[in-house]
């Protein structure tokens, strides 16, 4: 399948086996309308996983009903205590058997041609991963009269620079994709998987989808689809816990720049020191894609940031500022001056 960058998808080419991986926790409420939503895509997934985290409300059962009724081979894995989303979600990418992962929430509803969307996608071999945009939704299924790309400020000048190859700093943040409007090669699980210990806890460098985006974006091609294909829901109760709420009564205007405090640029520094050393761990640092050696550029560049002083900071700030680091890592002058007088 193929389609043009903003067209409808259309049938050509050679067929992919999707997957579509779910992971639960609690989820009765609402689990029934993303299912049903799944059952009901005009391009049918060829399997459904569901990684159940210990919920005591019945979530597996209603799971294991609608799809025996549906006909849809399913993985349902259950749990007998609570894992945790990391673990949970890296058995749940680990019993996958597709070429393409599709991440779903247990709490939305999708669009009937979105799986038709994700096969068209894929069918060019580069891409590695495709997102969606998505309708924002309360926590009954009204609409709140925005797009999750309008509250992450995903504005059409940096979807391009994402869609570019060249390495991006807002996916290495790990917050502007969602897991529930993305797909994903099964190949970068090689790279991905164990889900890293640094993706638990309050302090967490990435999410399991920020961290599979960063690294699909190293390895391979972007494609962004500006189709609302998911309604995407926003409530307390989300287990993830990054309701988009507080963003819906701001005004996105622009992208937002990255942050150029102390603070931000460890934590930054600590996000790709992780995705560098699983590369390199990976065996990929040597013939993956061109972004592999542009990630290791922005690690000198910070390494260098935080630890010049002196007169070998004046030399650092020429040089990074000379070979265009300080323009494309940081915010140019502005934050070469920094460095020089603090």
């Amino acid at each position: 399948m193929a389609r043009s960058r903003h067209g409808n998808p259309k049938v050509v080419g050679a067929a992919v086996k999707i997957s579509v991986v779910m992971t639960t926790f609690q989820g009765a409420r609402y689990v029934t309308q993303q299912l049903t939503s799944i059952l009901d895509q005009d391009r049918p997934p060829e399997e459904l996983i569901v990684a159940d985290d210990g919920s005591t409300d019945g979530t597996p059962d209603i799971v294991r009903d609608l799809t025996r009724s549906a006909g849809l081979p399913a993985t349902i894995l259950e749990a007998s205590r609570n894992l945790g989303l990391r673990r949970n979600m890296d058995r749940a990418l680990r019993a996958a058997t597709g070429d393409v992962l599709v991440l779903s929430d247990q709490d939305d509803l999708w669009r009937h041609d979105k799986l038709r969307h994700v096969a068209a996608a894929f069918a060019r071999p580069e891409v590695t991963l495709w997102a969606s945009n998505a309708e924002l939704v309360d926590g009954d299924g009204e609409d709140l009269g925005r797009h999750l790309w309008d509250a992450v400020r995903l504005t059409p000048a940096s979807r391009d620079e994402i869609e570019s190859g060249r390495l991006n700093r807002r996916l290495l943040a790990g917050q502007t994709l969602t897991g529930a409007t993305m797909a994903f090669r099964a190949s970068v699980l090689s790279v991905a998987l164990p889900l890293p210990d640094a993706l638990d806890g309050p302090d967490h460098l990435f999410l399991h989808d920020g961290w599979i985006a960063a690294l699909a974006s190293v390895v391979g091609q972007v494609m962004l689809d500006p189709e609302p294909l998911v309604r995407y829901r926003q409530h307390a109760a989300q287990v993830t816990q990054m309701s988009l709420m507080p963003a819906l009564g701001e005004q996105a205007t622009g992208s937002t720049p990255p942050h150029d405090g102390a603070r931000e640029r460890d934590l930054e520094r600590r996000r790709v020191g992780l995705l560098a050393d699983r590369l390199t761990v990976a065996g990929r640092a040597q013939d993956a894609h061109p972004g592999v050696d542009e990630l290791a550029r922005l690690d000198r560049f910070l390494a260098g940031r935080a630890g010049v002083s002196g007169v070998g900071r004046l030399a650092f700030a020429a040089r990074a500022t000379l070979d265009g680091s300080y323009r494309r890592y940081a915010r140019g002058v502005l934050s070469a001056g920094k460095d020089l007088f603090r």
